[in-house]
């Protein structure tokens, strides 16, 4: 996670780095959260490539500055509006990849350097759904979270990884329509949720059961919590809610259903769990909440990631120890900033 002050800052507001032919409207926009014009000196702007994990492009921001609306694009000649800075067409890779700012000694940034944390201070670290790849640059740049999966199938048109305001604090990625030098297209931030959702779980194993922790469920109608494997796609346990107690809602899996070793998912629906017999297929219906793991050398088929939280990827175990730790939900991909809100 990637955290600045909530006093006015540069972030990285958007890149589009592949169009639907030619790609000679590629961008990335800066963007300062005063929505005034500021310096960029001792600012660079890095391009990492993830086949190695090294720079293809550098540039020195020393003498730019943001526009009057603190917007600054860095593009292709097609452009518009015309970028401060122009690549050529096709510079901007579409992943795996990463774009990230740093603000000391430009010096220390050179083409063909390995990637590096140092004087970082925002970065998105993006893939596509093909390529994959991305695993080492988002250990390094944003530790803690995943790259962002980008689909370009996402829009008839073009599409690009905007920065938006997903809650009251936090920033997170989202794609949707350019908008080069413009605010991005971001929906509101969401309702506080007054569904019950996944806030904790512990996977099970060996001699020790799953649990599952729920959100306050007492003002929703029935609920059931299923348990997906993650090789078959089908209905592995499924248990009502019980929704007359305010307040967190503990729910225990039998060891042998919920195994951190293994793949699978776990997710919350309206209903009851006769909507949800064991070994029943995969349901299509959107679920309130759902978190999909994969244990070391596992994964979960990709139908069961695609149905229960498209456009992520499942929550990846690297070690036997971590299989027994209670991990917190509601991750956001890439790298999340809490920043002045005058952006939106």
């Amino acid at each position: 996670m990637v955290l600045v002050s909530a006093d006015p800052c540069l972030i990285i507001s958007e890149i589009n780095a592949d169009n639907p032919r030619l790609d000679t409207t590629e961008f990335v926009e800066l963007y300062h959260t005063s929505g005034q014009r500021a310096s960029l000196d001792g600012y660079t702007l890095v391009f990492y490539n993830g086949n190695g994990n090294i720079a293809y492009k550098v540039l020195d921001l020393k003498d730019h500055s943001t526009d009057d609306r603190g917007f600054f694009l860095v593009g292709s000649v097609d452009l518009v509006p015309k970028p401060a800075i122009l690549l050529p067409p096709n510079t901007v890779q579409n992943g795996p990849d990463a774009v990230v700012l740093y603000r000391t000694s430009a010096a220390r940034y050179t083409e063909k350097m390995n990637v590096t944390a140092v004087g970082l201070v925002d970065a998105v670290v993006y893939m596509t759904r093909r390529s994959g790849g991305a695993e080492f640059l988002a250990e390094i740049l944003t530790p803690g979270e995943q790259a962002f999966v980008e689909d370009e199938a996402a829009h008839e048109e073009d599409e690009s990884i905007e920065r938006c305001l997903l809650s009251e604090d936090q920033w997170g990625f989202q794609l949707s329509l350019p908008s080069p030098g413009q605010r991005n297209n971001c929906t509101p931030p969401a309702a506080p949720l007054a569904s019950p959702f996944i806030n904790e779980l512990k996977l099970g194993g060996g001699q020790v059961d799953g649990l599952v922790e729920l959100t306050d469920a007492s003002t929703a109608g029935p609920v059931v919590m299923v348990v997906w494997d993650g090789k078959t796609d089908q209905v592995s346990v499924s248990m009502d809610v019980d929704t007359s107690r305010t307040g967190l809602t503990y729910l225990t899996v039998g060891k042998k259903y919920m195994k951190g070793d293994d793949s699978g998912a776990v997710a919350i629906y309206g209903g009851r769990a006769a909507d949800f017999p064991v070994g029943s297929p995969l349901s299509q219906t959107q679920p309130l909440d759902a978190f999909v793991f994969a244990g070391p050398g596992n994964k979960p088929s990709a139908n069961l990631t695609e149905t229960l939280i498209p456009g992520r990827l499942p929550y990846q175990l690297s070690n036997r120890q971590e299989l027994f730790q209670k991990t917190k939900l509601g991750f956001l991909k890439g790298s999340v900033v809490i920043c002045d809100d005058s952006f939106l």
